[in-house]
């Protein structure tokens, strides 16, 4: 089984791409939910974030997490924290995982600080999906989960789009005039094709 990491900038369309890749019979393992799940039930991990980032992040006995970026993203020191915290009981659990879907061709990871996390490292390949920042933009503020301040603090602390399309071995280009359907087919074949 190969494991595949799919990963962009914040509003590229990730997730609907994975939504696609799901439909043809894919396993996606979406990472920053599991971090956020893992956050909620790993006490050891709850109590080390209380630890470095102070009781203001539990609001109702659960981890605040917009409290939580708004600390970590505007400290690049803090966010390595949490990385650290968090990333390798993320991969921990992600393998874990894998272990379940060990009959298929291939999974996906998907992480929006993949290259950043170090994750590549234990995949065997990566899908970036890339669309322009005013596209981007456009997304996230419709969405209504960010600001545009939000959108430019994440922006900074994540790899440029150029690099991450520089270093993936796939790219899906989310335009809005580009169609990815197409696109998505022709990387599942081209995957069904590789070796075990």
């Amino acid at each position: 089984m190969k494991k595949i990491g799919i990963t962009g900038s914040i509003g590229s369309g990730k997730t609907t791409v994975c939504r696609i890749f799901e439909m043809l019979g894919v396993p996606v393992y979406y990472a920053d939910a599991a971090g956020k799940k893992l956050m909620e039930i790993n006490q050891n991990l709850k109590n080390a974030l209380v630890e470095n980032f102070g009781k203001k992040i539990i609001s109702d006995e659960k981890i605040n997490h917009r409290t939580l970026a708004e600390i970590v993203f505007k400290k690049n020191d803090s966010l390595q924290m949490l990385n650290a915290l968090v990333h390798p009981l993320v991969f921990e659990d992600f393998e874990n995982w894998c272990m379940m879907h060990v009959r298929k061709k291939y999974v996906l990871m998907e992480a929006a600080i993949l290259f950043e996390s170090g994750a590549e490292n234990f995949l065997d390949a990566v899908i970036t999906v890339t669309a322009p920042e005013k596209i981007r933009l456009e997304r996230i503020l419709h969405r209504g989960s960010e600001t545009e301040e939000q959108f430019r603090l994440r922006q900074q602390n994540q790899r440029s789009e150029q690099e991450k399309a520089k270093r993936a071995d796939f790219i899906i280009v989310n335009d809005e005039k580009t169609l990815v359907i197409p696109q998505v087919l022709n990387i599942h074949r081209e995957i069904a094709l590789w070796k075990k």
